[in-house]
């Protein structure tokens, strides 16, 4: 499920963007939450606590926090949610784009305009989620590239991964909630419930064991050898 949060300290406003973006939903194939903020205090805490958007609405001119200085503390954090201003002035333009902002809507926006901001942005996070995974790891949010992953390993309530930089990130999260994020890049493979591997990372596969890229041997149950081979195969055949 995609999350968007909509923060505006004006409720007509922020009435008007989550209708928009209900009618968006209703001719698109999406399954999306939303969560609207009528303050930047309060968007702001929501992401001290490590709850994250995929997508965020932000009105510019907002008492206290800027919807700017929201979007630079996401940046700050290296959130990379593709972000949509909305504002009454085309002032901040420039400078919305230095942070990296997908659109920049000026009020009183059109519904046309509105769905193709709501087009690009989640164009633009089809994108991102094609090419990183995103962790909280050591108390910071990171983007981690898939197709820098060797492999993970089970380590208590934590997955070890490790990158062919030779750093190793350690993730809170079941072996199962990593490899549903992995599995759709179609070129990852779970061995037993310890090992998730990259296929394109094997350097050959033994009778118990598979070796990686970076020299490391993975012992792993001799039933899941097969599936294993086959999946490798499968995969150098497609691409």
């Amino acid at each position: 499920m995609l999350k968007i949060a909509i923060c505006d300290d004006e409720s007509k406003y922020l009435d008007l963007a989550r209708s928009m973006i209900d009618a968006y939903l209703s001719s698109h194939d999406y399954l999306v939450q939303v969560s609207t903020f009528q303050s930047s205090s309060a968007l702001i805490d929501c992401i001290e606590k490590g709850v994250l958007h995929d997508i965020y609405l932000l009105d510019i001119y907002m008492p206290g926090l800027s919807g700017m200085s929201v979007a630079a503390e996401l940046r700050k954090r290296d959130i990379q949610s593709p972000i949509i201003f909305l504002t009454t002035s085309k002032d901040h333009a420039l400078e919305a784009f230095g942070v990296g902002a997908t659109q920049y809507l000026v009020k009183p926006y059109q519904e046309s305009g509105f769905f193709e901001a709501l087009d690009k942005v989640f164009a633009t996070l089809s994108t991102q989620r094609r090419k990183y995974l995103f962790f909280k790891i050591d108390g910071e949010y990171r983007n981690i590239p898939a197709n820098k992953i060797i492999y993970s390993e089970t380590n208590a309530h934590y997955q070890q991964i490790i990158l062919d930089s030779d750093e190793t990130v350690s993730v809170r999260i079941t072996s199962g909630e990593l490899f549903s994020y992995l599995c759709g890049y179609n070129c990852f493979y779970q061995c037993g419930k310890a090992y998730i591997v990259s296929l394109p990372k094997i350097s050959r596969i033994t009778g118990n064991s598979v070796v990686m890229s970076n020299g490391h041997e993975i012992f792993v149950p001799k039933s899941s050898i097969p599936g294993l081979r086959s999946a490798y195969f499968d995969y150098f055949e497609k691409i």
